[in-house]
């Protein structure tokens, strides 16, 4: 068990970590990048895309211009999606 006298990290921990160093990136705003705003100005990059390893991202980008224009407080984010055979 992970953490206990030095011991290996199950699967489970293995995974979570590797979600997590996968992520840790994704909520920091980026200069006029964020997907969501406050009012004032400011904002964070809040909405993403997660997909399993079967499918296949031919392509992902988010719409600002919709939330520019008031049609939501999220920009919207677009993919081109596929199956992967097993």
């Amino acid at each position: 068990m992970a953490g206990a006298g030095g011991g290996r990290a199950g699967p489970r921990a293995r995974d979570a970590r590797r979600v997590r160093g996968a992520l840790a990136g994704l909520a920091a705003p980026r200069p006029g990048q964020p997907t969501w705003t406050w009012p004032n100005g400011g904002g964070y990059r809040l909405d993403h895309l997660v997909v399993s390893s079967r499918v296949d991202v031919a392509a992902c980008h988010y719409r600002h211009d919709w939330r520019d224009e008031g049609l939501s407080d999220h920009s919207a984010l677009l993919a081109e999606l596929g199956a992967i055979p097993v």
